[in-house]
């Protein structure tokens, strides 16, 4: 942050490293996360499908790719019936 109090970088789409930004996040948050979890703990996680994968292969690292229970998939529903 400047003098200002304004964020002086920006992790937008543009900035060539913004998934490797994202990733670096998100693992030492889900580092601490496991930290804090029971044995017989549960993790649920909302993400939209663009980062899906990047995630999935964080938390296999993380967790185990054997703690991996399952996807939901959530389709909002929006206007009329499909």
């Amino acid at each position: 942050y400047d003098d200002d109090g304004n964020r002086m970088f920006k992790n937008t789409d543009s900035n060539g490293r913004f998934h490797s930004d994202w990733c670096s996040m998100i693992y030492s948050r889900l580092m601490l996360a496991r930290n804090l979890l029971r044995d017989d703990g549960v993790i649920f996680i909302s993400i939209d499908e663009m980062e899906h994968d990047n995630l999935k292969k964080i938390c296999d690292e993380i967790f185990g790719e054997s703690n991996f229970v399952s996807d939901i998939i959530w389709k909002r529903k929006r206007g009329r019936d499909n």
